[in-house]
């Protein structure tokens, strides 16, 4: 079995695909980030775990970037959730409620969710 070392700059022959399939993944109620790590686990099943957690972090923080998408954190034990203040991104990535299935949720949306502050000017 071939041994696959991914560096920062190395990623998956399809990563570009996956990115894609992360941003299509992302549905009206938003995708927990979590579930980012566990698309990674699926598509790469030859992976390391951490190898699989840095695709998808690196999938996070370019889509991130490039306002493909914006991050949410769940507010109380309801649904409501709130926008992240682009301050407290770097931290709410950095927990590890971001990346399992823990309280508080941390979520991403995109634009199409409706939840935009500001609407492209047309």
């Amino acid at each position: 079995m071939a041994h696959h070392c991914l560096t920062m700059w190395e990623m998956p022959d399809d990563y570009s695909a996956f990115k894609e399939s992360v941003v299509l993944d992302v549905g009206p109620e938003g995708l927990e980030v979590f579930e980012v790590w566990w698309e990674a686990t699926a598509r790469y099943p030859a992976y390391t775990p951490s190898q699989r957690l840095a695709v998808a972090e690196r999938v996070v923080a370019e889509l991130l970037a490039d306002g493909r998408v914006q991050l949410y954190r769940q507010v109380g034990t309801g649904a409501e959730v709130e926008p992240v203040s682009a301050q407290d991104v770097a931290a709410a990535l950095n927990g590890w409620a971001a990346w399992n299935q823990s309280w508080p949720k941390v979520l991403l949306k995109t634009e199409q969710d409706g939840d935009s502050p500001v609407s492209p000017a047309g």
